[in-house]
């Protein structure tokens, strides 16, 4: 199963005189030091601006040190670049990728250890993320990802572009140093074409460079960057798409063992469903209970512990996501949880 592996005990305070005192909360520290500066790009069109970009923007984005968007058209308040391309299909997400990879290299040379991209409805735990990457020098060429095989040769791979991958710094020099000289990844330059899967071009180009395979498990070898959302690797009662079976390079098992404690990303997450992970998930160093009950409306359950202390809390997510009001009651009770991802 894929859960915060922590307990986590904390006071929830009701409201009183219109405002919540939280100075006597504890502080919850992630286990990561920000050591290493990650640069996250995420793809996006103009029709999910105001949904699935912002939603990225409002919850794992900003755990990024520098994040930025490719569109269409230029947002500044995503912020979002537009870059040129002959259409802004499907089929043409090679140039658009590619030249947005370019920008951010160029831009923010000097400002990042690791280059992470991902689509804009590709949920990351970024703290996750940064454990792992964190063990590794951004120096060396190295890359990150659910490793997919190409043309289904398990020798060569490349990454899943919806479950995002993560780049070093020296990997994107030498890409960028191949495409000035035409030497190799001659699909990049884009002057024979513009179209083609982006995911793939950029693996043929990582292998001609000699870059290495990080591996994505954990101890357990159990997965870490996944195409697909939780339900999919959780419900045993469906199975994987065949193509997945041909191209996964990692074995996956169905059910709550499927994924790594430390997972790092999902794919077809709904824009709505990311603001629950964030919840859930409790990214930032501190519970932020204050702005959680002035927006929630939760009853809680009745079973209680020796201490009167409730252990059940009888919400659902999505009555996470769709309500917005205040708590009536007033009073304090602890309350001891762990939360759980399903």
């Amino acid at each position: 199963m894929f859960y915060i592996n922590t307990e986590i005990k904390f006071s929830i305070i009701t409201k009183t005189d219109g405002d919540f005192n939280t100075s006597h909360l504890p502080k919850i520290s992630t286990t990561v030091a920000n050591k290493s500066r990650l640069l996250c790009l995420v793809t996006t069109q103009p029709a999910n601006h105001a949904t699935k970009a912002l939603a990225v923007k409002e919850t794992w984005g900003k755990a990024c040190d520098i994040l930025y968007f490719v569109s269409s058209e230029m947002v500044p308040e995503l912020p979002a670049i537009r870059v040129q391309c002959e259409k802004y299909d499907h089929d043409h997400l090679l140039c658009k990728n590619i030249k947005a990879i370019l920008y951010g290299l160029n831009k923010y040379r000097n400002q990042f250890d690791w280059f992470f991209k991902a689509d804009d409805d590709t949920f990351v735990i970024v703290d996750n993320l940064r454990q792992l990457l964190d063990k590794h020098n951004p120096d060396t060429a190295i890359w990150f990802g659910c490793p997919f095989a190409l043309g289904g040769n398990r020798n060569k791979t490349y990454p899943s572009g919806g479950a995002g991958y993560a780049m070093s710094r020296q990997s994107m020099y030498l890409m960028e140093n191949a495409l000035k000289n035409h030497t190799k990844c001659r699909f990049l330059n884009l002057k024979n074409r513009e179209t083609g899967a982006d995911d793939a071009e950029i693996g043929i180009c990582l292998n001609e460079l000699g870059a290495q395979i990080g591996d994505e498990t954990d101890d357990r070898h159990l997965k870490r960057f996944f195409p697909f959302p939780p339900n999919t690797f959780i419900d045993k009662t469906t199975g994987f798409y065949e193509w997945f079976n041909v191209y996964n390079v990692n074995p996956v098992q169905k059910g709550l063992n499927c994924c790594s404690n430390t997972t790092i990303s999902f794919h077809y997450v709904p824009s709505n469903d990311m603001y629950i992970y964030d919840f859930l998930l409790i990214t930032n160093n501190q519970i932020q209970l204050k702005s959680c009950l002035n927006n929630l409306n939760i009853m809680f359950g009745d079973q209680r512990d020796v201490l009167g202390r409730h252990r059940f809390i009888p919400f659902s997510l999505q009555y996470l996501s769709n309500h917005n009001s205040n708590i009536n009651n007033t009073g304090t009770n602890e309350y001891k949880s762990v939360f759980i991802l399903f």
